[in-house]
């Protein structure tokens, strides 16, 4: 699954292994929401991949990481 900064994934799309993010999204809470389609088999882990396309899109997105723990 491939997510922009403003697809909310609130639909059942079925198996997702990964979600790959366009751009870092503007919250923890909504990083949390996409990330979390991922992996929802017994056992599995959660996967995403943030797309950063500056060093601004990196910083947030190393900030917004860092928010998770």
């Amino acid at each position: 699954m491939i997510a922009t900064k403003t697809l909310e994934l609130g639909i059942d799309v079925g198996c997702i292994n990964k979600v790959i993010m366009f751009r870092p999204p503007g919250q923890v809470v909504s990083l949390l929401q996409r990330v979390g389609r991922s992996g929802h088999n017994v056992g599995e882990t959660s996967k995403g991949v943030i797309i950063a396309l500056d060093s601004i899109d990196t910083l947030i997105s190393a900030s917004l990481i860092s928010l998770l723990s």
